[in-house]
């Protein structure tokens, strides 16, 4: 377990590491942020996007979540500024999330709910599909984060980059096509997962909290992932390049 006051002292200025432990938060958060620009992006322009509905739901449920623990963290410890900036960058999130659910049920309907030989799904059923994934993603989220105690959700951040590193691919599978998705966004997603599970010194989450992950099952994890994400990219990397007007990197 882990108290508040551990990650205030670890990202405190009197802190001698707090450099290192600044670039791989920016570094980690930054890459995190591009890849979700990324998606609205493809949304916009393409009208689909690289991650399935449950990753968009998934998602929602622990970043709102996240926004309203971090502001409160943030009000109690006056302000402190890394609770501040991840209750700022957590809203931004959850309004990508919002936007990218609302445009599957705009455009991508019939390709997420359609069942072979049904009829076409309408807009009022797709809401209730993602309202009801939604409600079930807050429960998982917010009882697992009572039963590991999980009080500043630094035990389910990084946890988020797992669902990122194999998520992605269902699409890949299910589509056999990149509409909708990028050579850039893998590349994004393997950059994520390594710094994600790399080890103290160079990972943001393993060097603020060693003692949780800076451990060996938590490194076989991320080979997983890893593996996992570069299968991915090769996927896409072997499938036709797009139809439409676009360079390859989208």
């Amino acid at each position: 377990m882990y108290t508040t006051s551990q990650i205030i002292n670890s990202m405190s200025v009197n802190n001698p590491n707090v450099i290192s432990l600044l670039i791989g938060f920016v570094a980690a958060n930054s890459i995190g942020m591009l890849e979700y620009f990324w998606a609205v992006a493809l949304t916009i322009k393409e009208k689909k996007g690289p991650f399935p509905v449950w990753m968009h739901t998934f998602f929602l449920a622990h970043d709102s979540t996240a926004a309203i623990v971090f502001s409160v963290l943030a009000i109690k410890n006056d302000f402190f500024w890394l609770f501040s900036v991840f209750a700022i960058g957590m809203y931004v999130w959850t309004a990508m999330e919002i936007y990218c659910l609302a445009m599957e049920v705009k455009y991508s309907r019939q390709e997420n709910w359609q069942m072979a030989n049904s009829t076409a799904v309408s807009k009022s059923y797709a809401i209730k599909k993602v309202v009801q994934q939604v409600v079930i993603m807050y429960c998982v989220i917010n009882v697992l984060r009572y039963l590991m105690q999980d009080t500043a959700m630094f035990m389910w951040l990084p946890l988020t980059n797992f669902v990122m590193a194999i998520g992605p691919g269902y699409m890949l599978d299910k589509r056999q096509s990149r509409e909708g998705s990028s050579v850039f966004i893998y590349i994004l997603i393997i950059m994520g997962t390594f710094l994600n599970f790399a080890p103290k010194g160079i990972g943001f989450f393993s060097s603020i909290l060693p003692t949780i992950f800076n451990q060996p099952i938590w490194f076989a994890t991320g080979i997983i992932c890893m593996i996992i994400a570069v299968i991915n990219l090769i996927k896409i990397l072997r499938l036709p390049a797009k139809s439409q007007n676009l360079s390859r990197i989208w």
